[in-house]
């Protein structure tokens, strides 16, 4: 069973000699020597800011080094999409490191890009009321020296456990969106019995290499650029391959280089990456922009802001505002990600489209960097936070949402959960009371003659 916490991370994995390290860059580093070696994975989160609707944060983690010692986590920076990990995780890195005792952590950040939609009333940092705007804050200090608890932390040899580093989003902005990052840190030891350190879900990339003999294939994640090593076993699920008779079997056969995939993963002691689901999402040649709907001018023109991209597209950025252009003909599909979509819901239409929710649109001939054609608009999960207007046993509703819903005349959102919702910090919605924050993850609809209904995956209690 995996561990929750009511806060967001990046995933850092430390693990003893004898288990090695795999699944991850492994580095090494200076000696705080008493024998062996432990491994260390490193995960990152945020939380929220008030004030404006951010929608897209991406910061590069340049650093991260044990004291005393010198010993580095990371190899080469990493970039970080903030903002999804609202209600996730994102994984860093699996390293061996030198057993003994530890003091401090040092941070070191570079280059944010934030976009947001400024609805303060008045110009912020050069963005215009009403405005949606991408801009590099000023980062200052770059570099956090956390040396509160967990540490002193000890890492013994032949033992794993993984930091859990949360990036505070809303105290790491100031008045003027200038960024002083604030981060706090807990250790996440390998449960008993399974090894399993932490779940990551929803890792979108491209598959580089398929390694048959040893049943693993190797992903290049779109956002940060990592290439991690996947490993299948028999209880890894395998969906979509069978789409459209493409490969029966819809099985591990299936994975071949070039194709676009969505992975959940175990993170296991020694940092072994094991999948727990492996979807397909589209063949070698696609073009997949995925996005959050900031503006809708007709059912076939709308907006959004990048959040995703594959490949690593050059004329087109995380953060940057896209208009869509609807080709007719296109399809729309949801990607149900394990949920059971009610009947009363539908997204069929540029009729069903709605501000707020995350689409994923195929880039087709024609297209330029400021507007993508498109032939296919797939529903995919919206996250955001909210409080809890009206409790419910499975059904509850929400308010006090981000001001791009209230901008547009949403002001409350109905949640439905069921046993597939995954519930952290929460046993269920019947034990939600009103007031309550919620970071929630899932399918967002419109509903003619009603509020929009989110089909929720996750319930994070804040």
């Amino acid at each position: 069973m995996c561990r929750r916490w009511s806060f967001l991370g990046l995933i850092l994995v430390v693990t003893g000699s004898l288990l090695g390290c795999s699944g991850g860059t492994v580095g090494g580093g200076g000696g705080v020597g008493t024998g062996g070696t432990g491994n260390v994975a490193v995960m990152m989160g945020d939380a929220p800011p008030d004030g404006v609707t951010v929608l897209a944060f991406q910061v590069s983690l340049t650093g991260a080094v044990l004291q005393p010692g010198n010993v580095s986590l990371v190899s080469t920076p990493i970039r970080i999409e903030l903002k999804q990990l609202e209600v996730e995780l994102a994984f860093l890195n699996a390293v061996q490191v030198p057993a003994g005792t530890y003091t401090s952590l040092q941070l070191t950040f570079a280059n944010p890009e934030l976009t947001f939609l400024n609805n303060t009333g008045a110009t912020l940092a050069g963005c215009p009321n009403g405005q949606v705007c991408k801009i590099s804050p000023p980062l200052n200090p770059v570099s956090v020296n956390f040396s509160g608890p967990p540490f002193p932390l000890t890492v013994a040899a032949n033992s794993s456990l993984g930091l859990l580093v949360d990036f505070d989003l809303q105290n790491s902005l100031s008045q003027t969106l200038s960024v002083a990052p604030v981060v706090s840190i807990v250790t996440l030891p390998a449960l008993q019995g399974t090894g399993q350190i932490e779940e990551i879900e929803d890792l979108f990339g491209r598959v580089v290499s398929v390694d048959a003999a040893n049943n693993r294939f190797t992903l290049e994640l779109t956002l940060s650029g990592q290439q991690l090593v996947v490993v299948v076993d028999a209880q890894t699920e395998f969906e979509d391959f069978d789409d459209d008779g493409q490969c029966p079997s819809n099985n591990f056969s299936c994975v071949q280089v070039g194709q676009v995939l969505e992975v959940d993963l175990r993170i296991l002691a020694g940092g072994v990456l094991r999948a727990r689901k492996v979807e397909f999402e589209d063949g070698p040649n696609a073009e997949e922009v995925e996005g959050i709907i900031v503006s809708i001018q007709s059912p076939t023109q709308f907006q959004i802001v990048v959040l995703n991209e594959v490949p690593n597209l050059a004329d087109i950025a995380v953060g940057n505002l896209i208009s869509v252009t609807v080709q007719s003909g296109a399809n729309f599909r949801i990607d149900p990600n394990g949920l059971t979509i009610p009947a009363d819901l539908r997204f069929e239409s540029g009729a069903d489209l709605l501000v707020g929710q995350t689409v994923q649109v195929r880039r087709r001939s024609g297209s330029t960097s400021t507007n993508i054609n498109t032939d296919r608009v797939r529903l995919r999960r919206t996250r955001f936070t909210a409080s809890v207007q009206t409790p419910g046993a499975q059904t509850f509703q929400v308010n006090q949402l981000p001001a791009l819903f209230t901008a547009n005349g949403i002001t409350s959102i109905e949640v439905r959960t069921s046993a597939e919702t995954d519930f952290d910090n929460v046993s269920g919605a019947a034990a939600l009371i009103a007031g309550d924050r919620v970071s929630l993850r899932g399918l967002l609809f419109r509903r003619t003659g009603g509020i929009p209904v989110l089909v929720a995956k996750k319930v994070r209690k804040r």
